[in-house]
């Protein structure tokens, strides 16, 4: 049998799920959230439409081979909780294609799929950046779902959050760089003598226009620079023995001021896609727990809604009394060797395939009262007034059909101040595999069980 003839066969019969491992479906999916519905009502009317939704899915599966191998990879009972899309463009000669999406009304999951028609630019290691679903507020996460080398295809998941409900609202998934040639180097030592920093001579920029900055704090919890703003170096030549080429820009200025080591670094063009990281270690190699600093100005560069600085200064404080000789300057860094431009960009009405379902509770806890659990394909939340007492949550637990209890991925706390001075918490658990609503067969906060009935 082929594979077409697998996903038609398991599609034509709904209920019966391609068996695929946990890992791999964990891959596919990553959880969303909350909304109002009559949980009952709900699932009769997905039934009533199980067979449209089928009859559409099988034709897009065999026509659409990134959206068969989707289905593939997350198995027929998850992918019956996607909305197909099937919308593509091109630009720079790669084609994206969406390929359907997933929202329970303020999160949605989207797939897309990239191909190269002109070349081999899409390979198991492609990165997307500057992206966004335009629609939903912020950054959106991203990950590689697959990689298949014998067509050189590429599927992705993107996820954002709606602060409106996102169920009928038109939305516009939108990437601009394509990042290639990924080197991932940690612990790497620079071999830049610091001791030679003790008497250099420096001079500080005065008047400049910080766009960002950051903060590592001590061990105790506090700022290594107090209220005050550190100074920036103005740019010189280099002591001899430094070379002024990092994986992420050139150095243009280093110094030793106010018991801190100053490096300044000018990014590059693809720097601006890297993670990366300056810092000491002593002569046994541990890290100093002094705290840190970085300082971000010069040109402002805007795209999308990431915005990069020309500059950045690393300032990494040393313990009063010792000598720079005793520590060494090491970085981490994760960086591109090289990067596509381009305009990608599609627009589609997301559409709910399950709704969410709502049911009533009267717990209190940490100066909390909760009195709402919603329950979605994607996750269970829990909602309620007050401000927490010594900032915990109810413990929540949910079992499937067979007894076995239902493992979340990851769990969020989203708090919101009304204008009449009342405070709303939201406790979000996300699941580690979407799981059908009507498959939760008993839910439990704080050990007492809610009514889904």
């Amino acid at each position: 049998m082929t594979n077409h003839e697998r996903i038609q066969q398991a599609l034509d019969r709904r209920l019966n799920a391609l068996h695929v491992s946990e890992n791999t479906s964990s891959l596919v999916f990553l959880s969303p959230r909350r909304k109002t519905h009559p949980f009952r009502k709900v699932v009769a009317l997905a039934v009533a439409a199980a067979f449209t939704f089928v009859f559409s899915v099988s034709v897009l599966a065999a026509s659409f081979p990134p959206l068969q191998r989707l289905f593939e990879k997350a198995g027929i009972q998850l992918s019956s909780l996607m909305q197909p899309v099937e919308l593509s463009c091109v630009s720079e000669g790669i084609e994206m294609q969406v390929l359907a999406a997933v929202n329970d009304d303020e999160r949605v999951t989207v797939y897309l799929a990239l191909r190269d028609q002109e070349g081999s630019r899409i390979n198991e290691k492609t990165v997307l950046s500057n992206l966004q679903i335009a629609g939903t507020l912020g950054p959106c996460d991203v990950a590689m779902v697959d990689f298949d080398p014998s067509t050189g295809i590429a599927i992705y998941r993107l996820s954002g959050y709606g602060i409106d409900e996102l169920d009928g609202k038109p939305i516009t998934v939108e990437v601009k760089t394509l990042l290639n040639e990924m080197e991932n180097v940690h612990r790497q030592n620079t071999g830049y003598p610091l001791g030679e920093l003790s008497n250099l001579e420096y001079a500080l920029q005065e008047g400049i226009n910080i766009n960002g900055s950051s903060v590592v704090y001590t061990s105790d919890g506090r700022s290594p620079f107090g209220d005050v703003t550190p100074p920036v170096l103005e740019k010189s030549e280099l002591p001899e023995g430094w070379n002024p080429n990092l994986p992420w820009g050139t150095i243009t200025a280093v110094g030793f001021v106010e018991n801190s080591v100053h490096v300044q670094v000018k990014i590059s063009e693809l720097g601006r896609y890297a993670r990366a990281d300056l810092y000491l270690l002593d002569s046994n190699g541990q890290e100093l727990n002094t705290g840190s600093g970085t300082l971000e100005f010069g040109q402002q560069y805007s795209e999308l809604n990431a915005d990069y600085s020309e500059y950045i200064e690393y300032i990494l404080p040393v313990p009063a009394g010792q000598s720079l000789d005793d520590f060494s300057l090491y970085f981490d860094a994760l960086s591109y060797g090289s990067a596509v431009r381009g305009n990608w960009h599609v627009t589609f009405t997301l559409d709910s395939v399950y709704k969410q379902a709502s049911f009533p509770c009267d717990i209190t806890f940490d100066s909390v009262h909760y009195t709402e659990v919603t329950l979605s394909p994607l996750g269970i939340s829990i909602h309620g007034e007050g401000l927490q007492a010594n900032g915990e949550t109810p413990t929540v637990q949910a079992y499937d059909e067979n007894g076995q209890e239902i493992e979340f991925y990851v769990s969020s706390t989203i708090f919101s101040f009304e204008d009449d001075g009342t405070s709303t918490l939201t406790v979000q658990h996300d699941f580690r595999i979407p799981v059908l609503p009507e498959n939760v067969s008993k839910l439990l906060i704080n050990g007492e069980e809610i009514s889904l009935s």
